[in-house]
């Protein structure tokens, strides 16, 4: 009988103990990254003007819907104080930031580059294209680059830059993309694009071109 007992009593234990470990183990931490960039896309509202590309690529490195209120003509006029400078002034400064990177080398090679997850970008029923002007002189150029360089690191005509920063969880929708010495859409390695109600035209190598995409949508 006493043996009965004791058994009983150490099943009894035994169920304490794995009643308080389960009560102690840690719990794994939620992913506050993701967290917060799906509150920032959701939340988080930007309109496009011809101001924002005045003097370069506008750059996308937040999540969040950015929605164009007007046509734009990409004819980049960069700011410089030396009047020396005046036959490069479709050309980066690339002394300066957020130009002096690498990926600028060759020029400006986007009117938008997207260097972020979980962007939506609305061209809201108007249009995007280069003027006649950076046509002829800018000759690589994307109208949207889904990524922060045109190139993959190791390939290309220069080292754009040791690690490609590619577009994820994207859209580009409504709207018209024209004239481009090179592509409408350009991107690398580039997973879970949607690309919707889109008119491209005007453009001398491909509409959209994509290398390495993964779950890509066009409708």
């Amino acid at each position: 009988m006493n043996g009965i007992f004791m058994a009983i009593a150490i099943v009894i234990v035994v169920l304490t103990l794995v009643a308080l470990v389960g009560v102690w183990v840690p719990q794994p931490k939620p992913n506050l990254n993701l967290s917060t960039a799906l509150s920032q896309a959701l939340t988080y509202r930007r309109d496009l003007t011809a101001q924002d590309f005045q003097h370069g690529t506008f750059i996308i490195r937040e999540p969040g819907t950015y929605t164009l209120q007007e046509d734009i003509v990409f004819d980049p006029r960069p700011v410089t104080s030396d009047p020396a400078e005046i036959l490069t002034l479709h050309f980066p400064d690339r002394r300066s930031q957020p130009y002096s990177d690498d990926a600028y080398r060759l020029g400006f090679f986007a009117a938008v580059s997207i260097q972020s997850s979980l962007v939506t970008l609305d061209l809201n029923g108007h249009s995007i294209s280069c003027s006649e002007t950076f046509y002829k002189i800018q000759r690589f150029f994307a109208v949207i680059e889904l990524a922060d360089q045109p190139f993959v690191p190791d390939t290309g005509p220069f080292d754009a830059g040791k690690h490609i920063v590619p577009a994820t969880k994207c859209r580009v929708k409504n709207g018209t993309i024209g004239l481009s010495s090179h592509h409408g859409i350009h991107g690398n390695n580039n997973t879970d694009l949607v690309l919707e109600n889109l008119t491209i035209h005007d453009f001398e190598v491909a509409g959209i071109h994509l290398n390495g995409g993964k779950n890509v949508t066009i409708q």
